[in-house]
């Protein structure tokens, strides 16, 4: 059998992490996964590569550790079999505290 997953970049536009947790797992989805780059310059030396201005919903990605754990405090199956994680951590752009702490936390 085929498991199929969500990958998004939760935003302050997009359904909320919590919410989406809950539908993902309601959906059958295998797992849910959050991508990040919050820390993107809203100021822009280089163009945006698709053209134009960088899209508003850039400048308000969430911490992926924040909304995994807003996401699996919710589910009912966080890990059995549904999987919750992030699809990346950069961490040369954050504090190695701070990381460190949200990890730990989530």
């Amino acid at each position: 059998m085929v498991n199929f997953g969500i990958v998004t970049i939760p935003t302050h536009y997009s359904l909320q992490p919590a919410e989406l947790g809950v539908w993902a797992e309601a959906h059958g989805f295998e797992s849910l996964w959050f991508g990040e780059h919050s820390h993107i310059p809203t100021s822009r030396k280089s163009p945006f590569p698709m053209g134009g201005e960088l899209p508003e919903s850039y400048k308000h990605f969430f911490d992926p550790f924040i909304g995994l754990t807003a996401a699996a405090a919710v589910t009912k199956d966080c890990g059995e079999p549904a999987r919750i994680d992030s699809n990346r951590c950069l961490p040369p752009i954050f504090a190695p505290g701070s990381t460190c702490s949200s990890a730990r936390a989530s």
